[in-house]
């Protein structure tokens, strides 16, 4: 893996979200293929359309990472189906990397700013010093 990462933890409300993620985890480490289709680029001079940027795959031989060389992702890779904003489960560490992906509109439409104030305190408190944080509204 590219960017060598010791544990990787998933954060949904839906239920059904994480659990068609723990679906596409078995699949990929039964198969093997960590690149998904849509990854992988195509080499010919005559191709015109690239859905990764083909740096990120040139890493991978023919699109894919050898057994030999993935980590175990049942061992590094987790999903928890919980309602972050109003969870009183205390986290025991603090994360290098927190991706927050559109679900800053559902925040607010169901919690309203006290929502959104309570996303960014529980953030904060999670991410370590000079962690990165993204986040897609």
């Amino acid at each position: 893996m590219k960017f060598e990462c010791q544990s990787i933890l998933g954060v949904d409300i839906d239920k059904g979200l994480i659990d068609l993620a723990n679906w596409n985890l078995r699949r990929i480490s039964r198969t093997g293929n960590m690149a998904p289709e849509s990854a992988k680029v195509h080499n010919s001079s005559d191709s015109t359309t690239k859905s990764c940027p083909e740096e990120v795959v040139s890493e991978m031989p023919n699109g894919n990472i050898s057994k030999y060389e993935q980590p175990d992702l049942f061992e590094i890779v987790s999903f928890r189906s919980e309602n972050f904003v109003q969870s009183k489960h205390k986290y025991a560490e603090q994360y290098d990397t927190i991706m927050c992906l559109s679900v800053t509109k559902w925040i607010h439409l169901n919690w309203g700013d006290d929502g959104i104030i309570t996303l960014f305190v529980k953030i904060w408190s999670l991410l370590r010093p000079g962690g990165i944080f993204i986040m897609e509204p």
